[in-house]
């Protein structure tokens, strides 16, 4: 355990706020550092302080900590190996008391008080959620958590880079069911391609689940939305990005700048798995979606388009609204279960007002994704006016909707968000100081390129 604790209290001080978000989520807390505690506590109060946490200072505040190298080692499967050590650790403990207290005459209150002991490990250390409402200390210690990494400018939830998304939903959160909606052709593959761009670029694994589009097609896509990005191009010296024509073609750009991107992104942290293909439509089923969250411990899932998964079941009456109801109801069991957020697009219907993005009344099979859904989010480019318009017409949680305008040129993979922020924040009465407070700490991050 001494080495695994090692390991991620280095990771956490050379990841900062973002680390420690990691470290939230998966739920890790002071109480899993048998030995570092103090150090853990200390770099979790200096960011709570916001004050600067790095190498140097840590050695200096603590000259005997052992250093491990944390470069090959993702956050999040350390956070869980520390988990699962605590929760060995834990369970032998039980296992040692129990033979050596054991009698013949105490063997059933050893039994209870095993069975209560076994039931707060599973709580302390399970994914699954087992919580007493009513415990004050652990909610008590979430809210802490929250205002830390609000102080950093950092959610629980991943930052999409969209600042009207980041600043109206804190990002995505663990668990969430969010539809983007659109008509056929206007944007909504393009949208969720920047979604996990964003997401990957932070440092998450990504899924991307489409019977629908190629390969080719999603990779070309992705590469320029990367290309696009001013810091990747200031890291491997391009001046523009690669034009998603040019790479559809497989010509009209140079090989050796596009081998540096793809070599480049090879390295970054996180990951994005492409599931898609010829004859996947027979394949892609909730099932499926299920075991390669599980396979690849994806931090979230996009599904698109939901409309085309195989079937739950078949209705008697060949009625595809059923159909993908049952499939929704699926998918939403499964980020439930798992606690993985899921984005799925959705056909919107063609009537009604085309000049403007769609709202959740135009949904395929409004009624019943309507229910599950914790978002709806319109999507619709205008590529002549290479513009696109976004509506969010369904927040579970009680905001009211809001709209916003994107700059997008979907060649060149360059998008940037042209409304200004407005709109309720947090309690419905946005705070004009915490406002300006929230643009001043997302200006450069949360704009767009």
């Amino acid at each position: 355990m001494m080495s695994t604790e090692a390991m991620l209290l280095s990771a956490l001080v050379e990841g900062g706020a973002s680390a420690l978000r990691s470290i939230y989520g998966k739920g890790v807390t002071a109480n899993h550092f048998a030995v570092y505690e103090d150090e853990f506590k200390w770099v979790e109060s200096r960011l709570a302080r916001k004050k600067p946490v790095n190498r140097r200072i840590f050695r200096e505040k603590f000259p005997d900590f052992e250093w491990m190298r944390t470069k090959d080692e993702d956050i999040g499967e350390l956070a869980l190996e520390l988990k699962e050590e605590c929760a060995l650790a834990e369970v032998n403990g039980l296992i040692s008391m129990l033979a050596e207290q054991m009698e013949k005459d105490n063997v059933l209150e050893l039994a209870v008080s095993a069975r209560e002991r076994l039931a707060q490990i599973t709580r302390a250390h399970s994914p699954l959620s087992d919580i007493d409402l009513d415990e004050w200390q652990h909610t008590i210690r979430q809210m802490r958590q929250g205002q830390i990494l609000a102080k950093q400018g950092q959610t629980l939830g991943i930052q999409t880079g969209i600042n009207f998304l980041d600043y109206h939903w804190g990002g995505i959160m663990p668990g969430q069911f969010i539809e983007i909606l659109g008509r056929t052709g206007e944007g909504k593959s393009y949208f969720t391609t920047i979604i996990a761009w964003m997401a990957r670029k932070a440092g998450n694994k990504i899924g991307i689940f489409t019977p629908e589009l190629s390969e080719h097609e999603v990779k070309c896509r992705y590469h320029t939305i990367a290309s696009a990005d001013k810091d990747i191009q200031e890291a491997i010296g391009i001046k523009h990005s690669f034009r998603n024509r040019a790479l559809m073609h497989r010509h009209g750009f140079n090989l050796k700048s596009y081998q540096r991107l793809c070599e480049y992104l090879d390295e970054l942290p996180g990951r994005i798995r492409l599931l898609s293909g010829s004859g996947m439509a027979e394949k892609m089923s909730v099932g499926y979606i299920e075991d390669k969250i599980v396979e690849y411990e994806l931090d979230l899932a996009i599904v698109d388009p939901i409309y085309m998964l195989k079937p739950v079941r078949f209705s008697s009456e060949d009625n595809t609204y059923q159909e993908t109801m049952w499939v929704a109801e699926s998918l939403h069991m499964v980020t439930e279960h798992l606690g993985v957020p899921i984005i799925f697009t959705n056909q919107a219907h063609l009537d009604g007002n085309r000049g403007d993005a769609p709202g959740k009344e135009k949904s395929f099979g409004a009624k019943g994704l309507l229910h599950l859904s914790d978002y709806v989010l319109g999507v619709m480019h205008i590529s002549e006016e290479h513009r696109m318009i976004c509506k969010s017409s369904k927040s579970r949680f009680g905001e009211s909707g809001f709209r916003f305008d994107m700059d997008l040129v979907a060649n060149t993979g360059h998008w940037k968000v042209t409304t200004p922020l407005s709109g309720s924040y947090f309690n419905g009465n946005p705070s004009e100081d915490l406002k300006r407070e929230y643009v001043a700490n997302a200006k450069g991050k949360g704009k767009g390129k």
